[in-house]
């Protein structure tokens, strides 16, 4: 079986290289768009123009006393409304101009004459004409990045950058339409004059209308997501975050569950696991460094808070050369930068903790944003809380070696966590940004249960901090200087103890396990863009990083007078990474990007150089379909390796040397998006990953005198991943309704197993399907959203006499039943003078579905004696995700 799986593997994995790889070589196809056509004969003009504005839905400005002047005859057909119009007034007096989203009738303008060179003349260099400038928020002045930059025809475009500045250059200096498209705002379009030196252009954008020039559009809007024309890529919205139903509305990790590839069936922002690859191959970035532990409340909520948030920008896969240190994916975050023109402040409160923000400027050019956010729950408990620590319950009967009923009726742990970030932004001019980013975050637990015969105590301690400075400076628009210093750090303290007696012989039983780890990173970057020609685009960068990395950890287990395991592991490690990168960013006409780029890394704990390359394409095969694909080498230098601990607490991060292997991931992209409508969009990527590297600590039990001892084995293997994703997203003024599906399979590697050396991994899942759709009625939100998945595998072994599994065994044979819950919330907006309250309810699980997330297993007391018996000595513990689980969030704005 293990074979025929294999062989299918590698065929998936062949047919999806072969389409990333073609689709990078030729990516390029001919067809037809659709015409626009009418037949007038002698028509006055102020006719055919009501006609054909009102045919096709589109304003049309004209003075109707002088277009009743001129007649109209003939067959015109165009491409685009654009194409038609001036097809129908080529033979009039009159030109079409597009302002914005009317089309204005006006006089054409006198044709000047262009002298006509001599022959021998030199030949004239043409001139480069550009536009040059900054997307920014009408409301706070902050910068807004990686806006959308193009002009309404489609043949020239690009991206602002990380601060919200671009450079357009263009052919000629003809007046264009140019449009600007920001998630979470409406796209509008406007006219500017290109010129060879221009001055800096400045368009601000308002969330509930924009003002571009003479032009304002109002018009709510707060889409979830944007799938741009780049593969494995999605902008998230973290304004909209809150209108997907979850415990927490500042949790971002609910909405980022709603894309395909992104699992949103195991209840926890610790299983944020993309693509099916672990959640500790996803970098997470918060304004230039790195965060390392993701989550409060042992995974149940997300360690950010969105109001501090700006723009989060998720890579699923085939990232650029400016990113490294993850084999997976990369999820940036930027913060807010703080309201330049006038302070804001909000406070809110849920079940579970009371948060705040500021956010104001500080004299002309400077800007302050602070939030903070603090759990009550070490000194009241509410009934969601209990239900969170369901969970841990769960953890703890699973392995803990008594009844729990047989501790406290209570049995609540004392626990807290906050989590606070300040941003301080210094903008000398429009060309240049200094800021200082500081985020920190705590999680603090104790559990003590004492009876007669049965003991537990358990303590954790998680801090997690970084501190950032980013330096950005515009040189008029052709060249770009970013420099970063980040400094990060993790640290987890973890001690569970847990003792009890037998009812008459009072023989002792103790489990201990316990987890010391630390991560320290500082990075220092510097990147350079440079504007080559019109159509292309140089950035290099050189980044120096140094780790420090040590775990200590004990696991201790003695049952009836047998120790069972008493194993420890103590390490420290120092290592630095010096990096070097450069990438083209190729965009001309169809070929909406075409990116080849490396990576070239010295890493000193092996003291040899690592490469790696990478390419990605999208290319508009016909109007509003886009080929997309890119193939990559992707290194990851520090890594969490799973061991046999509880609950959350069941990895440690270690920098790579002999013993723990740099990860190595190969990803092959290819698919397509196609914009049906401006409305409706589909896209839809295949995806195959090869991850070399990846390592774990395993318990194997051995039989030594007739008594039960287990053996701690490094296994290191690999993972081969194949997947499709499908995202169907539908927008309407009102509201939107997305659609994610993924199908996949994953299957795990080692050569360290003498039984079933290939198997699933425990992160296979064939499909998962999320629906999602939100509608805005009156002052109210209504959000829904339902997720299914097939089940996920667990493992069921089975052992001869001697403890050693049969020969048919099969690892991870077994799967859970399937997932599917539906989620619902509604929101209330209402202004209070210059206060705004709003109020979130939801409810979590509404018809109540019991979910099996995980199986585990231990061996009973007695397991030889169980398998001489012909019983199973296998004791099972099935763990399950919340049931109905309602949650209210009020918050204040002024």
């Amino acid at each position: 079986m293990a074979g025929k799986n294999q062989k299918r593997n590698q065929k998936a994995s062949h047919l999806v290289r072969l389409l990333a790889l073609t689709s990078i070589i030729l990516i390029s196809t001919q067809a037809h768009a659709q015409k626009l056509s009418y037949r007038f004969s002698g028509k006055p003009l102020s006719d055919v123009l009501e006609k054909v504005g009102k045919d096709n839905r589109v304003k049309i400005a004209f003075d109707a006393q002088l277009a009743d002047r001129q007649s109209v005859a003939g067959y015109f057909r165009g491409s685009s409304i654009n194409e038609l119009l001036s097809q129908i007034v080529s033979s009039t007096p009159y030109e079409i101009t597009r302002i914005g989203n009317v089309f204005v009738l006006h006089p054409k303008a006198a044709t000047v004459e262009q002298p006509v060179l001599p022959l021998a003349a030199s030949p004239i260099e043409t001139p480069k004409y550009r536009i040059w400038g900054t997307v920014s928020d009408l409301a706070s002045g902050e910068h807004l990045p990686y806006a959308q930059i193009y002009t309404d025809n489609g043949k020239f475009s690009t991206t602002a950058n990380a601060d919200g500045s671009f450079n357009l250059t263009l052919p000629t200096a003809e007046t264009v339409n140019l449009c600007i498209s920001y998630l979470g705002f409406v796209k509008q379009c406007i006219e500017v004059t290109p010129r060879t030196r221009p001055e800096q252009l400045t368009v601000t954008l308002d969330r509930a209308s924009i003002k571009l020039g003479a032009i304002t559009v109002t018009e709510k809007q707060n889409y979830l997501v944007q799938i741009p024309t780049v593969a494995g890529q999605s902008t998230l919205n973290p304004k909209a975050a809150a209108d997907v139903p979850t415990v927490n509305p500042l949790d971002f990790t609910a909405p980022l569950q709603m894309l395909p590839g992104i699992d949103a069936t195991t209840e926890s922002a610790v299983g944020l696991n993309i693509r099916k690859s672990p959640f500790d191959q996803t970098q997470v970035l918060f304004d230039g460094f790195t965060i390392y532990h993701l989550n409060h409340f042992l995974g149940q909520l997300s360690a950010f808070n969105t109001n501090a948030i700006k723009d989060i920008q998720i890579f699923k896969g085939g990232f650029d050369a400016r990113y490294g240190g993850a084999a997976s994916s990369i999820i940036e975050i930027t913060g807010k930068s703080g309201n330049r023109y006038k302070p804001t402040f909000s406070v809110g409160a849920d079940l579970l903790a009371l948060d705040a923000m500021v956010n104001t400027p500080l004299g002309k050019k400077w800007s302050l944003v602070f939030t903070a956010r603090r759990s009550y729950t070490d000194a009241y408990q509410t009934k969601l809380y209990d239900d969170l620590f369901d969970k841990l319950r769960s953890d703890l009967a699973a392995t803990s070696l008594n009844n729990i009923a047989s501790f406290n009726e209570k049995y609540t742990p004392s626990y807290y966590y906050y989590d606070l970030h300040s941003k301080i932004t210094y903008t000398p001019d429009s060309t240049q940004n200094l800021s200082l980013s500081i985020y920190s975050g705590s999680d603090q637990m104790s559990l003590l249960s004492s009876k007669p015969k049965a003991y537990l105590n358990e303590t954790s301690d998680i801090q997690n901090s970084g501190i950032g400075i980013k330096w950005s400076k515009d040189l008029n628009g052709k060249s770009y200087m970013r420099a970063s210093i980040g400094y990060s750090q993790y640290h987890l303290n973890f001690d569970h103890l847990n003792t009890g007696k037998a009812p008459k012989t009072d023989t002792e039983t103790t489990r201990q396990n316990k987890l010391t780890n630390q991560i320290k990173n500082v990075t220092a970057k510097f990147e350079y863009e440079r504007r080559l020609t019109p159509s292309t685009t140089l950035i290099a960068g050189v980044a120096i990083t140094g780790l420090q990395n040590s775990y200590k950890f004990t696991n201790y287990r003695k049952i009836l007078a047998n120790t069972e395991i008493d194993t420890s592991r103590l390490k420290s490690t120092k290592g630095g990474i010096a990096t070097t990168y450069f990438l083209l960013n190729i965009s001309k006409g169809r070929l909406k990007n075409l990116t080849p780029g490396f990576r070239l890394n010295y890493f000193t704990p092996t003291a040899k150089p690592y490469f790696e390359p990478r390419i990605s394409a999208a290319y508009e095969i016909i109007p509003n379909i886009y080929a997309k694909a890119a193939v990559g080498r992707y290194l990851q230098f520090i890594n969490r390796v799973p061991i046999t601990f509880l609950g959350e607490y069941n990895s440690y991060w270690s920098i790579s040397d002999k013993s723990h292997p740099i990860v190595s991931s190969n990803h092959y992209i290819a698919g397509f998006t196609f914009d049906i409508t401006p409305n409706l969009q589909v896209d839809l990527e295949g995806y195959h990953k090869n991850t070399t590297g990846m390592a774990y600590i395993a318990l194997f039990p051995t039989l030594i005198k007739d008594k039960i001892r287990y053996q701690e084995k490094m296994i290191n293997g690999s993972n081969k991943i194949n997947g499709i994703d499908l995202f169907v997203k539908y927008l309407f003024p009102q509201g939107q309704v997305t659609m994610g599906y993924t199908l996949s399979e994953v299957y795990f590697h080692t050569d360290n197993l003498k039984v079933d050396s290939d198997f699933p991994s425990g992160l296979d899942q064939t499909h998962e399907f999320k629906l999602f759709a939100s509608r805005k009625i009156s002052r109210f939100t209504l959000s829904s959203a339902w997720i299914f998945g097939s089940g996920k595998p667990w493992d069921n072994p089975t052992f001869y006499n001697n403890m050693k599994p049969v020969a048919e065994y099969q690892r991870n044979s077994e799967r859970l039943p399937t997932y599917h819950r539906l989620d619902i919330s509604a929101s209330y907006v209402q202004p209070i003078g210059k206060t705004k309250l709003s109020v979130t309810g939801s409810i979590f699980n509404v018809y109540n579905r019991t979910n099996q997330t995980k199986r585990t297993y231990t061996l009973s007391n007695t397991p030889k004696k169980d398998v001489d018996q012909g019983k199973s000595p296998i004791v099972y513990s099935d763990i399950y995700g919340f049931g109905i689980t309602p949650a209210v969030y009020v918050n204040l704005t002024f």
